[in-house]
């Protein structure tokens, strides 16, 4: 009986849902400079650019042409939104991390220079790079830009928020060291941070 109750509180603590309910902030609509500030004040300065997600890229995030997670599109549930999905030099997906594959110090897929794939996960590696512009709030010359300094280097995007608070922070924080181990010029790596911070998403 206290090995079920024991597992049956692991799991809970494990859970995808439980990240609403623990060390979570209030959520918020922030601007970009209220999303600068807050890099800044937890000192993550590993990023090329930062960028907001469209208000609808949760009912986005769940299309083919969008989705990471298949084992929960497969069962019509909500996908996280907190990801990390590194392509290639030609923008195809190597390897990708959801908040409900588990704890990221665990499996942390950027631990190693050429990226960590885990086969047990349910990853859409049918992704593009260029096709996840259509989820962010940006103009047809950002993305142009970024396309085009992004070419030839591996890519890191980072879906994160603020109101997420630890979860979010690891997912930086991994980031900073792999390039301070691998990449500390960042000749080879492209890091691209999208905030999806709303107080009401769809």
């Amino acid at each position: 009986m206290k090995q079920l109750s024991f597992l049956l509180i692991y799991i809970c603590l494990n859970s995808c849902g439980f990240v609403r309910y623990m060390n979570t902030k209030e959520k918020v609509d922030k601007t970009n400079s209220e999303i600068s500030s807050y890099l800044d004040d937890i000192n993550f300065n590993t990023f090329n650019y930062s960028i907001l997600m469209k208000s609808n890229f949760l009912e986005e995030l769940g299309k083919e042409e969008h989705v990471l997670d298949l084992y929960k599109k497969e069962r019509n549930i909500e996908q996280s939104t907190m990801q990390i999905r590194v392509y290639d030099t030609n923008g195809n997906l190597i390897t990708g991390y959801t908040q409900c594959y588990g704890n990221l110090n665990r499996i942390d897929i950027l631990e190693k220079k050429e990226f960590v794939k885990y086969e047990r996960f349910p990853n859409n590696y049918k992704l593009r790079f260029e096709d996840e512009f259509e989820l962010f709030n940006i103009t047809s010359d950002e993305k142009n830009k970024i396309i085009r300094e992004s070419s030839n280097k591996n890519k890191i995007v980072i879906y994160w928020n603020i109101w997420s608070n630890y979860y979010s922070k690891i997912m930086l924080k991994k980031a900073k060291k792999y390039v301070r181990e691998f990449d500390p010029e960042m000749k080879e790596t492209f890091i691209l941070l999208v905030n999806d911070d709303f107080k009401n998403y769809k």
